[in-house]
């Protein structure tokens, strides 16, 4: 008998399952609809393997493309579908485990977000997190009488949970989280706080061997949740909020945030602080700028000491740390030229040792980072300086990992910056010599000749005069980028390293063909499937 059930509920999952797969037929038929909404429940209390899931699965689906459906007034039902499931959420959600639960959260508060009225928003929003919510309260009522009760195992499971939780509501609510945020952001700063100063004493009386307890890991981990939440609210924060932020959790959250990165140790450093940074000044630009010092002296020379001496130790930091600088780079450039002389060259090491990784992801922020940064500089005052500080020192860069086999996915890069350098000398924006040593009738001059050595001394296999035709044809064709790049290719093709594997080379004609091709078949009615 109990097997048929089984069956049975196997069965009408996949049914379900099915039925959400035709989004368009739902939306058109309302109490089909809710039938179908309200036997998912059912199915979330099924043990059954696999049923739960597949049920929090298919209501976020259909979530998603029916939203706007649950927040109007339907004929015949006295009160819209959503308020239903929100009274009725305790029940439905009892039976779940913890993932499933966050799943439904995220469902719901996407229902909540098709709502036009913002009281209304508020109002949803607020009922929803009742739980969530008490058992925060309960978490922070303990912890103000007895402040150890935050070490307890349980405790911190529970509080990961409520924080996730409310992670995928902000992700589904995007600006509208801000009641909720403002409800628990406080006290969750003071947890963070709490849980810093804890990991901090216990890898300071034990050593870095403290990260790996449970109750660390579990901390770092209420940490990381806290600061991913941050950052999901400011990501998609309006411009009308950024006051808000500015003038309410910018001043709560440096402090803990940035002196905790500080004064860790590398290894109990999270990656997330630096993703923070980055969205922050993303999101709120300049407005940022005055904070750009504080948050260089807190995160850039520790940083740089984990990840300087090779490619591959602790990826996250290194991989944010570079976004955070192209942040920074582009949002608050006057920021960075306030910087001492000394303070500017670390970030210009920075920016070079990132283009020098093997990591596509990672090299291409760097490339893209000094094609922004070039863009800053074109009609700057300070473009002069700049060029004669660092000039030779990228094109000696660029032109070593463009002849590079192991950065050959950086090529289109590669080719507009290399263009970009041989430009500026052309338009003669460096009114001063860039030599130090010898003669030379301008800096074309002296540029084509540092090419020319660089080619010789890389290459044997290159003759002085195919060297001296790649030179000439390169500063020949600047004005056009796509023979510039047809140049340099055929030039890489000759070289021996370049025999092999020279698809990459290629990695963006293949690209815009594949769009070209896929547009076409767009423009075809039926041959593309539909919603």
């Amino acid at each position: 008998m109990k097997k048929g059930k089984d069956h049975k509920a196997v069965i009408a999952s996949n049914i379900m399952y099915v039925v959400g797969q035709y989004p368009r037929f739902l939306r058109m038929h309302w109490k089909f609809l809710k039938t179908v909404v309200n036997k998912l429940f059912e199915f979330m209390h099924e043990r059954y393997p696999g049923v739960q899931d597949m049920s929090c699965d298919t209501f976020l689906k259909i979530a998603k493309n029916c939203r706007r459906k649950f927040v109007l007034l339907q004929e015949d039902e006295r009160v819209p579908f959503i308020r239903e499931i929100l009274e009725g959420l305790p029940r439905t959600i009892e039976d779940l485990e913890q993932a499933q639960v966050h799943t439904f959260y995220e469902a719901v508060a996407g229902i909540i977000r098709a709502e036009m009225d913002p009281q209304q928003v508020q109002d949803l929003t607020m009922r929803m997190m009742t739980l969530p919510n008490q058992t925060w309260a309960s978490i922070i009522t303990q912890a103000n009488r007895h402040l150890e009760s935050l070490w307890d195992l349980s405790t911190l499971k529970t509080v990961i949970n409520v924080l996730k939780t409310n992670n995928r509501v902000a992700f589904a609510l995007e600006h509208f989280y801000s009641i909720q945020l403002g409800r628990i952001y406080l006290e969750m700063l003071q947890v963070y706080k709490s849980y810093s100063g804890y990991v901090s004493n216990e890898i300071k009386n034990r050593g870095e061997k403290a990260t790996q307890t449970q109750i660390v890991r579990y901390m770092r981990a209420v940490k990381k949740e806290t600061l991913k939440l941050i950052r999901t609210f400011v990501a998609n924060s309006k411009k009308h909020q950024h006051e808000m932020i500015f003038t309410k959790l910018l001043p709560a959250l440096l402090d803990p945030v940035l002196e905790d990165y500080k004064r860790n140790v590398p290894q109990a450093r999270d990656a997330e602080v630096l993703l923070l940074i980055a969205t922050l000044v993303r999101n709120l630009g300049t407005g940022m700028s005055t904070i750009i010092p504080r948050i260089l002296d807190a995160t850039f020379s520790c940083t740089l000491e984990m990840i300087k001496s090779n490619f591959q130790e602790y990826p996250d930091v290194r991989r944010n740390f570079f976004d955070m600088i192209r942040a920074i780079n582009l949002k608050c450039f006057p920021s960075l030229l306030a910087l001492q002389p000394a303070q500017f060259k670390l970030v210009m090491d920075s920016i070079i040792w990132s283009i020098n990784h093997l990591d596509k992801t990672i090299m291409e922020i760097g490339l893209n980072t000094l094609i922004e940064m070039c863009n800053h500089f074109e009609g700057s005052q300070a473009a002069a300086q700049f060029y004669m500080s660092y000039y030779i020192i990228l094109l000696k860069e660029i032109l070593k990992v463009l002849s590079d086999t192991f950065h050959k996915p950086g090529f289109r890069l590669h080719s507009q910056i290399l263009r970009r350098l041989f430009s500026i000398v052309q338009a003669g924006v460096i009114p001063g010599p860039l030599w130090t040593q010898g003669n030379f009738p301008n800096n074309v001059q002296y540029v084509k000749q540092v090419v020319l050595q660089l080619i010789g001394n890389s290459f044997k296999n290159i003759t002085e005069r195919q060297a001296q035709e790649f030179v000439e044809g390169a500063f020949n064709s600047t004005n056009d980028l796509k023979e510039f790049k047809r140049h340099i290719r055929d030039f890489l093709i000759q070289l021996k390293e370049f025999s092999v594997g020279k698809d990459e080379l290629y990695l963006e004609e293949k690209s815009r063909l594949m769009e070209e091709k896929k547009a076409a078949r767009a423009r075809v009615p039926g041959l593309v499937k539909g919603n």
